[in-house]
C-alpha cells in the first residue's frame, strides 16, 4: 500500500479517453487488526444503470499484499458500449467482452509485485453484476500463493501471487470513478455491508473501519474528491458511498465492532456477559476446584466454546480471540469425598465424580499380631462382608471396615482326635472335647482322659476366649473291676449302679491306680448303703453283700387257720401293689432292700403292718368262722349266765 492510495482499475477501452487523469476513491479501509489476513469480502449493492461522464465507475474489495502484488474484485460500469479487452494475463488477453454502457458486470483484477501498468484480470458478461438493487457478494482467498477469486461463493478465477498473505495491508472497500476528467459524473450512492478478512480458514467481519475519500495510484489530486462515504442507519459495518454524500475526512473512524463475551459456570459469581472490542484478545480462567463444602467439590473439567475465536479444551486457564459473540461455558464435574477408613490400611478413599463407581477395601484382611493373636476382617459399616467392594458415589460416603480380634485354641491329645481347635473371636464360647476318651489296651486295662491341662476333668469343656488357648488332654491306666454283688442269703443280685468315691459306676468299672470307697449300690430304685474299702492296684474282682431280703407274709384266722386275703404293699422305693396270699394265706416279696415293706391286709378290719431285715410277718385277722364261733359262744355264755342266776333264786327261797 502506498500511502493509502490504490492501484487504478486500468480497463483498455475501444476507443482513447482524453484527459482521463483522475481516480477518486471512496469507501473504508479495515483497521490493523485485520491485516495479515488470507484474503477479503463484501457485500455489495448493485446499482443500475450509473451513467459517468468519463471513464468508468467500479465497487470492489481489495488489497495489497505483502510483497507488493495488489488484487481486488467486485462490479464494474463502463460508460460507452463496445468490447473490452478480457481474460488477460501477462501472456496477453485471450478474448473480448461486449459490454453496454450504464450495466454492471463483475470483474476481477490483479497486479504482480512491481507490475502495474497494464489489466490483468477478468470482466463478466454484460449484466452479471444482477438486477438493480440486489446485494452480490465479491471476495478473494489464498491457498498456499494461489489466489483465488468470489463472485457469489462461487470460484470465477485464480492466479499465482507469489504470496499467500497481506502482511500489515488490510482490506478496502471502495467505490471508484476511474480513468475520468473530472467529478462531473455523478455517482448513484451504493450500499456496502459485512466487510470481512479472511482468517483462520473464514471470513470474519472486521473489528473497525475508517473513511478513504482519496485518490488512486497515480491520479491527479488538484481538485476535490466529491464522492462521500458514511455509515448507514446506524449500522455496523454497513456503510454508502456515492455523490452527495458526506466527504468525510480521511481516516475518520466509520464504525467499532465490539463482540459479547458471556462466560457460563456453574457458580453464580463466575458467570459474566461482557462486550469486548472485535479481534481483542480477552483472556478466560475460573479456579481449577470450586469448594462447596468438605464432602462436595466441583473440579474443572473443560470449557466449551461457541463462536469464532473461541476456546474450547482443558485447560481453565486461556486467550480467546473476539472474532465474534462468543460463548465460553465452563463445565465442572461434581466430585463427592469418600472416607474410607479402619483400624488398618484401607485403600479408596478420595475425591470421586457424581454417579462414578468407587473401589474400596482393606490392605489385608487378616493382621497377625502374634503367632496366637490376630485381627480378622468382619464387615463395612454398609453392610457389606467381603473384604473389599464396589459403590456409587451418589453423595458424601464414609465407610468404616471393623476386625474382629481372634485367638488361637490349640486343642491335643496323645490319643484320638480333638475338636474346638482354630481361631476364635474373643469374647466367645468354644467347645472342645476329645472323640475318644478312651484307649483300649486289654480286656483289662486301658487309658482314659483324666483331666485337660488346665485342671478341668469334663471331656468335653467349654471356655470363655479372652486369650489364646493351648489344652492338652492328659491321660491315666485304669484297670477293670468286676463288682459281684450278693443278697443276704448269697443270692446274685443287679444293683443298676454303685457310688464308689462319690461317683457312679457300673458294674464293672475301670479306675486308675488308688485306694477306693463302695458307699452305695442303687437296687430296686433304692440307694442301699455300703462300706467297702479297695485297691485299684490292678484287674480286681469285688464280692459285695447287701440287705437285700426275701419278706415272707403269712395270714390266718384266730384259730390259726390260713387267711385268702387283700394285702396293700408299698415298698422302700415308694412303689405300691396290691397283692392276694391265696389259699395258703401267704405271700412272698423276694429282693427288697433292707428287707422293708409296710402295708395293710383289707379283710373284715383292716389289719397295718411293716417288715424288715428279712424277718416274716403274720398277720392275724377275725375271719366269718371266727366271728360265728364267737357269737354262739358269747350266745351259750349268756345263757349259761341267765340260768345260773335262776338258780340261786330258787334255792334263796
Amino acid at each position: 500500500m502506498r500511502n493509502l492510495l490504490w492501484l487504478p482499475l486500468l480497463f483498455i477501452l475501444t476507443a482513447s479517453i482524453a484527459n482521463a487523469e483522475y481516480w477518486f476513491q471512496s469507501g473504508a479501509r479495515a483497521g490493523n487488526s485485520a491485516a495479515w489476513n488470507n484474503g477479503a469480502m463484501v457485500s455489495i449493492q448493485t446499482i443500475e444503470p450509473q451513467h459517468p461522464v468519463s471513464g468508468s465507475m467500479a465497487f470492489w474489495v481489495g488489497e495489497n499484499l505483502d510483497n507488493g502484488a495488489f488484487l481486488q474484485i467486485g462490479y464494474t460500469i463502463e460508460n460507452q458500449t463496445g468490447e473490452y479487452p478480457n481474460n488477460c494475463t501477462t501472456a496477453g488477453c485471450s478474448g473480448h467482452v461486449y459490454l453496454t454502457a450504464g450495466n454492471a458486470t463483475w470483474f476481477y483484477e490483479y497486479f504482480l509485485p512491481g507490475k502495474n501498468s497494464s489489466f490483468l484480470g477478468e470482466l463478466g458478461p454484460d449484466g452479471a453484476a444482477g438486477p438493480n438493487g440486489t446485494f452480490h457478494t465479491y471476495g478473494f482467498y489464498s491457498l498456499g500463493n494461489t489466489w483465488y477469486f468470489l463472485f457469489d461463493g462461487k470460484v470465477i478465477g485464480k492466479v499465482d501471487l507469489g504470496t499467500d498473505s497481506s502482511g500489515p495491508n488490510p482490506p478496502v472497500a471502495i467505490a471508484e470513478l476511474a480513468n475520468s476528467s473530472g467529478y462531473e459524473s455523478y455517482m448513484k450512492p451504493v450500499i456496502f455491508a459485512n466487510l470481512s478478512a479472511y482468517k483462520y480458514d473464514q471470513f470474519l467481519p472486521v473489528e473497525n473501519a475508517y473513511a478513504v475519500v482519496s485518490y488512486g495510484y497515480g491520479s491527479k489530486t488538484n481538485i476535490p474528491n466529491t464522492y462521500g462515504v458514511e455509515e448507514l442507519d446506524n449500522r455496523v459495518n454497513f456503510f454508502e458511498v456515492g455523490s452527495g454524500l458526506p466527504t468525510s475526512t480521511n481516516g475518520t473512524e466509520l464504525w467499532h465492532l465490539g463482540y459479547w463475551l458471556k462466560i457460563s459456570a456453574p457458580i453464580r459469581n463466575l458467570s459474566s456477559s461482557i462486550e469486548y472490542a472485535a479481534y481483542s484478545q480477552i483472556p478466560i480462567s475460573v479456579p481449577k476446584i470450586i469448594q462447596i463444602n468438605s464432602t462436595a467439590r466441583l473440579v474443572f473439567s473443560n470449557w466449551i466454546g461457541y463462536g469464532v475465536g473461541s476456546y474450547s479444551g482443558t485447560s481453565n486457564y486461556s486467550i480467546v480471540t473476539m472474532y465474534s459473540n462468543i460463548t465460553e461455558r465452563a463445565v465442572y464435574t461434581l466430585e463427592y469425598f469418600v472416607n474410607v477408613s479402619s483400624s488398618f490400611p484401607t485403600y479408596g478413599t478420595g475425591w470421586y465424580a457424581a454417579n462414578a463407581t468407587a473401589k474400596y477395601g482393606v490392605e489385608k484382611s487378616i493382621i497377625y499380631i502374634t503367632n496366637q493373636s490376630r485381627f480378622v476382617f468382619s464387615s463395612w459399616s454398609n453392610g457389606n462382608l467381603q473384604p473389599n467392594g464396589t459403590v456409587k458415589v451418589t453423595s458424601p460416603l464414609k465407610l468404616i471396615g471393623a476386625y474382629s480380634q481372634q485367638f488361637l485354641v490349640e486343642v491335643s491329645s496323645q490319643y484320638g482326635n480333638t475338636t474346638g481347635s482354630g481361631w476364635v473371636n474373643a469374647g466367645k464360647k468354644d467347645i472342645i472335647s476329645v472323640t475318644s476318651p478312651f484307649k483300649n489296651i486289654s480286656n483289662t486295662e486301658r487309658l482314659a482322659f483324666s483331666e485337660w491341662s488346665n485342671g478341668s476333668a469334663e471331656p468335653k469343656l467349654e471356655v470363655n476366649v479372652t486369650k489364646p488357648i493351648t489344652l492338652t488332654a492328659l491321660y491315666v491306666y485304669q484297670f477293670k473291676h468286676v463288682i459281684h454283688a450278693e443278697n443276704a442269703y448269697n443270692m446274685t443280685v443287679f444293683p443298676k449302679w454303685y457310688l464308689i468315691n462319690g461317683e457312679q459306676y457300673n458294674s464293672t468299672p475301670f479306675l486308675e491306680n488308688g485306694t477306693y470307697e463302695i458307699t452305695g449300690a442303687y437296687f430296686a430304685g433304692v440307694l442301699i448303703n455300703v462300706s467297702k474299702t479297695f485297691s485299684a492296684l490292678g484287674p480286681n474282682n469285688i464280692t459285695l453283700t447287701l440287705p437285700i431280703y426275701n419278706v415272707l407274709l403269712e395270714a390266718h384266722d384266730l384259730f390259726g387257720m390260713p387267711v385268702n386275703t387283700s394285702i396293700t404293699i408299698t415298698f422302700p422305693n415308694g412303689t405300691t401293689v396290691q397283692e392276694y396270699t391265696g389259699a395258703s394265706g401267704s405271700i412272698a416279696f423276694y429282693n427288697v432292700p433292707y428287707g422293708r415293706v409296710e402295708g395293710r391286709a383289707n379283710y373284715l378290719t383292716p389289719v397295718s403292718f411293716a417288715a424288715s431285715d428279712g424277718k416274716p410277718v403274720t398277720i392275724t385277722l377275725v375271719s366269718p368262722a371266727n366271728l360265728a364261733v364267737i357269737i354262739v359262744i358269747s350266745l351259750i355264755t349268756i345263757l349259761f349266765l341267765i340260768w345260773i342266776r335262776k338258780e340261786k333264786k330258787l334255792v334263796a327261797k
